[in-house]
């Protein structure tokens, strides 16, 4: 992407919230995360590389559950996105909670949230079958 798109980006982006970081002078000192590069491009595709997790969570209204589910659709599976509906299959399932369950299962290591879902469409197979 040309320097001049990235600029346009943002100081159309910064008007709606944006905290990608390119050319924000004027942007609130209050804004978290912000980047010396922007983080989206113009046509809405989040840049992996610069949405890690951490930056993420930095972010004003994103927790962990919306952070790790934000990198999923990233396709980064390294995490497993835990809510309510999580937490209760695990202590149903396994007795744990999500952080044994994903000790347990080390070895899957970037792919933890893959395994996860694929565990929990077997085990909604089986009960169907």
């Amino acid at each position: 992407m040309a320097a001049s798109q990235d600029l346009q980006h943002c100081s159309i982006t910064a008007k709606t919230g944006c905290v990608c970081g390119q050319s924000l002078g004027s942007a609130p000192a209050h804004w978290p995360g912000r980047r010396t590069r922007c983080s989206i491009t113009p046509s809405g595709e989040g840049l992996p590389e610069r949405l890690d997790h951490d930056y993420l969570r930095g972010l004003y209204g994103i927790g962990p559950y919306a952070a790790a589910h934000c990198r999923v659709l990233l396709h980064d599976f390294s995490r497993i996105p835990v809510d309510s509906s999580v937490t209760a299959y695990l202590r149903e399932k396994y007795g744990c909670d999500a952080a044994a369950f994903a000790a347990e299962r080390s070895a899957w290591g970037a792919y933890l949230a893959l395994g996860y879902r694929l565990t929990r469409l077997r085990d909604r197979l089986e009960r169907s079958g």
